[in-house]
């Protein structure tokens, strides 16, 4: 077994070193969803690929939940960074050429977007993109849909993964969230017009927004149905209610323009993180000019917005280098070839095993349900089989495959996996779900 040196000069592998962190951090990581079904500690990068203390590497099927779009440490995307960046570090005060330089390219780029906020993370957008709702509208409450998930604040932190008993009733996934909080928040299905018909039409509704995934991928690789995304937007404008697009993972994965710029409905704020700095720590609110000045209103009416490492400038430097990459003529056809790749390397394995599950895709987004049709909203999911999707990935993890270890994860491939990575990903595929199906439902492959 490989070993590696840590500062005090004593050797580790995966094993020690994980148990040395378990002794310092909480359940031995800075996050709860980067655990994974055995010690694994990761000490370099490169690529598709991952490499851990005790020497092995692992192809990266996670690809920072999304945040990595053109690959680990790519060699153009670092020189480029550090080239536009060159002479900057964090300022705390003023501004900075290149975030001016970067909000004139989101504008340019964002159907939504006439004003730019920025802040560090996913959940930080979002709670503010709730917050400016509230106060613009005047109203307290705001629409989510059953299995999205839009980060960790108490406004969102409820009915993501909910098991069956749950659906239609508050599901908080955290302790020590306030309940006034989740109380103002309303759970609807997704792809169900009527269902938010039935709370808007009420002539006293106090829903200030309706905050949506454009693109269900936090539990899959769910769509609009034809026509929703359009209605929905109507029906908005006409009570009144804003329209929130979470393109934390749809935006720049999919296009440079969001989600939006490709079903051509453009929502009143939106949302952008992880891909948008190929995995740089940085997000941003954009939308309506009316909307967005409300952050640089004065009190009572201004709304906070504030952060001190917001628009860091290695950060904004990593955006515009991943936009000019993204934006040449070959990027994204050949990223989504590469999700097309995964998913039928996926489907040849799955016909081979004779096990029912459905592939879903979009774009280089990948998901694999144990179940027999593509389920169009979370309350599909929960007759799936949950347990066969966790030993599937237990299994690919001890075939050098790494992915979130939690079931209904999506599975990401960006510019840097290629031909060799996908024969074997589809060999560890086809090996787990042939012990699956000899070992039956839920049973952790051999």
């Amino acid at each position: 077994m490989g070993k590696s040196m840590k500062p005090g000069g004593a050797p580790t592998t995966d094993e020690a070193a994980f148990q040395a962190l378990g002794r310092l951090l909480p359940g031995g990581s800075a996050s709860a969803a980067r655990r994974l079904s055995r010690p694994l500690v990761f000490n370099r990068v490169a690529g598709a690929e991952l490499m851990a203390e005790d020497g092995r590497s692992y192809i990266d099927l996670n690809c920072g939940y999304g945040a990595i779009l053109l690959g680990r440490n790519d060699p153009r995307h670092v020189a480029r960074t550090a080239e536009i960046s060159d002479g900057m570090d964090l300022v705390g005060l003023g501004t900075s050429r290149l975030e001016l330089d970067l909000a004139e390219r989101l504008i340019d780029l964002i159907p939504a977007a006439e004003l730019v906020a920025y802040c560090t993370s996913g959940t930080e957008a979002t709670l503010h993109a709730v917050r400016l709702a509230r106060a613009v509208t005047g109203r307290r409450r705001i629409i989510k849909f059953q299995g999205t998930y839009h980060g960790w604040h108490d406004y969102v932190a409820m009915n993501w993964v909910s098991p069956q008993e749950r659906l239609g009733g508050a599901d908080p996934f955290t302790a020590g969230a306030l309940p006034e909080a989740m109380a103002a928040t309303t759970i609807l299905p997704f792809n169900d017009l009527s269902a938010i018909e039935a709370v808007l039409d009420a002539a006293d509704h106090d829903v200030a927004a309706v905050l949506v995934e454009p693109l269900m991928h936090n539990i899959g690789c769910i769509p609009f149905e034809p026509g929703y995304a359009e209605a929905l937007k109507a029906l908005c404008e006409r009570r009144g209610v804003l329209l929130i697009f979470d393109e934390i993972i749809t935006g720049f994965r999919h296009a440079l323009g969001g989600y939006q710029s490709l079903i051509g409905v453009t929502p009143d704020l939106a949302t952008f993180g992880k891909a948008i700095g190929n995995g740089h720590p940085l997000s941003a609110i954009v939308g309506r000019r009316d909307l967005l000045e409300r952050f640089a209103a004065a009190p009572p009416h201004g709304v906070a917005l504030g952060g001190t490492f917001n628009a860091h400038p290695r950060s904004v430097a990593a955006a515009l280098a991943t936009i000019e990459r993204m934006a040449e003529p070959d990027a994204y056809p050949a990223l989504y070839a590469k999700g097309e790749a995964l998913a039928a390397a996926l489907e040849r394995a799955v016909a081979a095993s004779g096990l029912d599950a459905v592939v879903t895709r979009f774009g280089s987004v990948v998901a694999l349900h144990f179940q027999a049709e593509a389920p169009r909203r979370y309350e599909d999911l929960v007759h799936g089989d949950l347990a066969r999707d966790a030993a599937f990935r237990r299994g690919l993890l001890d075939h050098g495959i790494a992915t979130a270890a939690q079931p209904l994860r999506r599975f990401c491939v960006s510019l840097a996996h290629e031909d060799h990575h996908m024969a074997r990903i589809e060999e560890a595929a086809h090996a787990v779900l042939k012990d699956l199906a000899r070992q039956g439902a839920g049973a952790a492959p051999a």
